[in-house]
């Protein structure tokens, strides 16, 4: 049978299985025991050697082909492992139970590259050249893509592409069942911070005997809004957030500091260099008028999900093939979430595309809702894709 998605078809109920059966055991962050005893388990039924990290739950498996070239090129497929600190309240019989959530469908990446891994191991006789699958963890917190390169994840054999896709309910733009592409950059870049004020407590009769940290955070807030609405062209895309503001203990004191937490997401490299300069300069400025100081603890998080105009034109054209034109879509904008599917790609070219999966039977809920849930029947057609693409790059690209 040379129809990826009639094959991907009949091992539909094995692909759903699988991610219902992560789902019920999530965990966070780095270290995911339960999650990589399960994959490696799979791995190890679909006869596919891989390689385990020491530092954290990062796994790297290799599918050889059986057809070989002599300069044999290597595609890379990437599913993330980890979930959320959410206590689920979807309406499921395979729900968690443990206090943490697969919110972000990270079970469905799982499950999809699983079912990818076996379709390419069934048409080794079609693989001309080898595919790297790698089951990343921390991708919530702790940046476990960069960590993964770091340990050399994109070498022996060296990468040269790569792809990978986010299930969920992440664009308005695609009715359930689609498939959405985006080239340059599609996903913002996300930095967090945190700015103290320092000011000198006094008793709220008495304000001119302190320096009020309140009100100059308050300033600061209202200030930092004009970067996005006075610096950034309006033809251009950045989110400022203030998440979070800590400060003080009864009504009647005026406390010694203000902590406040933010976030910054850009579309642009330079605009976020940009950024993160001009935060400074706003909130030492600001205080040092205000007879107050500031300390900002700055993190650079993950960069812009930029996808290579050529590896995402070539995804999408596969994707019209295996799936139809009526199903696939090349987005009319940009999305303001963040990936670190942005370290692989800034490293290799390559391409990240989304697929809309809400519930058939359930009232659909975004990413990161407590209520989120997806129709694993349709997880096939996106197994079918990644092995379809990766059979396709490696025989139009063989020396």
């Amino acid at each position: 049978m040379d129809n990826i998605l009639a094959q991907g078809e009949l091992i539909g109920e094995q692909i759903a299985g699988w991610r219902r059966n992560l789902h019920q055991i999530p965990e966070r962050d780095l270290n995911l025991p339960l999650t990589r005893s399960y994959v490696c388990h799979a791995l190890d039924e679909l006869g596919i050697k891989y390689s385990l990290s020491d530092a954290h739950s990062g796994i790297v498996a290799l599918v050889r082909g059986a057809m070989m070239p002599a300069d044999a090129k290597t595609v890379a497929l990437r599913a993330d492992m980890d979930a959320l600190p959410i206590r689920e309240r979807a309406d499921v019989p395979y729900a968690s139970k443990n206090g943490a959530m697969h919110a972000c469908g990270h079970d469905a990446h799982m499950a999809m590259l699983l079912g990818a891994a076996k379709l390419l191991m069934q048409n080794r006789d079609r693989l001309f050249g080898q595919v790297k699958l790698i089951f990343q963890p921390g991708e919530e917190l702790s940046g476990g893509a960069l960590r993964m390169v770091e340990e050399g994840a994109l070498h022996d054999p060296d990468v040269d592409v790569v792809f990978g896709q986010h299930a969920g309910l992440m664009s308005s733009e695609l009715p359930g069942g689609h498939f959405g592409f985006y080239p340059g950059a599609f996903m913002a870049s996300r930095d967090s911070f945190v700015i103290t004020v320092h000011g000198k407590s006094c008793h709220g009769a008495q304000p001119a005997s302190g320096v009020d940290p309140v009100v100059i955070a308050a300033q600061i807030v209202m200030a930092l809004q004009t970067l996005i609405s006075r610096e950034i062209s309006g033809t251009d895309t950045a989110v400022l957030t203030i998440g979070a503001i800590h400060g003080g203990e009864t009504y009647n004191i005026i406390p010694e500091t203000v902590q406040m937490r933010g976030a910054i997401r850009c579309l642009d490299e330079s605009q976020r260099q940009y950024l993160k300069d001009r935060i400074r300069q706003v909130c030492h400025g600001i205080c040092e008028t205000m007879r107050a100081a500031c300390t900002i603890e700055y993190e650079d998080g993950f960069p812009v999900t930029v996808n290579d105009p050529d590896a995402t034109r070539f995804a999408m054209d596969c994707a019209k093939r295996l799936l139809g034109e009526a199903r696939v879509h090349r987005l009319r904008k940009p999305l303001m979430t963040s990936e670190d599917m942005a370290i692989f790609l800034s490293r290799r070219p390559g391409s990240y595309w989304i697929f809309s999966t809400p519930p058939e039977k359930l009232k659909p809920y975004p990413n990161h809702s407590p209520y989120f849930t997806i129709d694993d029947t349709i997880l096939y057609q996106g197994a079918a894709l990644l092995a379809e693409v990766t059979l396709e790059w490696l025989a139009q690209n063989r020396s």
